[in-house]
């Protein structure tokens, strides 16, 4: 799938909008680097990519569309993302949202969702993902998996991945963007070549 989005897409279908061809591009992208939710990674808006020292990081946030948890959270970015050009999107782009169309939150959360209906036809279409599978949703399992084979602290992937705490001692102190930096490090890139 992130060969697809990165190789077969080119410059996207005839009257595909911009928003369409960014989202195939880098959602995939952010949703394995960040095991987030696909609708989350289509809500973000060029407000929510900033620079924190040297370190580039995206707030998911409520104020950008609904989420399943109520509050925002940070996650710094990979640097496979970086080095493929995501910065130089952003800085190119719009105020407002990234992939997506709608200046109205109210409608951003409708708009993600046919975004994410998009993308997931196209991968149908391209015949990447078996009928019947959620394609983008298989990030966050894959995020994790790949934390526990690196031995990484579930409490920070699930700070990153923005799950709830599983004990009351888990909402003791405070996950670091720091910490969740030292596990996005760890993840390996991909290889993005077919």
């Amino acid at each position: 799938m992130l060969i697809a989005a990165r190789v077969r897409l080119a410059f996207g279908i005839i009257r595909e909008k911009e928003q369409a061809v960014a989202a195939k591009r880098w959602v995939p992208l952010l949703c394995a680097f960040a095991g987030a939710r696909v609708g989350e990674m289509l809500q973000l808006r060029k407000e929510d990519v900033r620079q924190e020292g040297d370190r580039w990081v995206i707030r998911i946030t409520p104020d950008a569309g609904t989420m399943k948890v109520g509050h925002y959270r940070d996650v710094p970015l990979h640097s496979q993302v970086i080095a493929l050009g995501f910065i130089d999107f952003v800085r190119a782009a719009r105020s407002g949202p990234l992939f997506h169309g709608s200046a109205d939150p109210a409608k951003a959360v409708s708009a993600a969702r046919a975004q994410s209906n998009k993308i997931a036809a196209w991968l149908h279409t391209l015949e990447l993902v078996p009928d019947g599978l959620q394609p983008s949703h298989a990030w966050r399992h894959r995020f994790k998996s790949q934390a526990r084979t690196l031995g990484l602290d579930m409490r920070v992937t699930d700070a990153i991945q923005g799950h709830a705490s599983k004990s009351a001692s888990d909402d003791y102190g405070d996950v670091s963007l720091i910490a969740k930096a030292r596990v996005i490090d760890l993840l390996p890139a991909y290889k993005l070549t077919e």
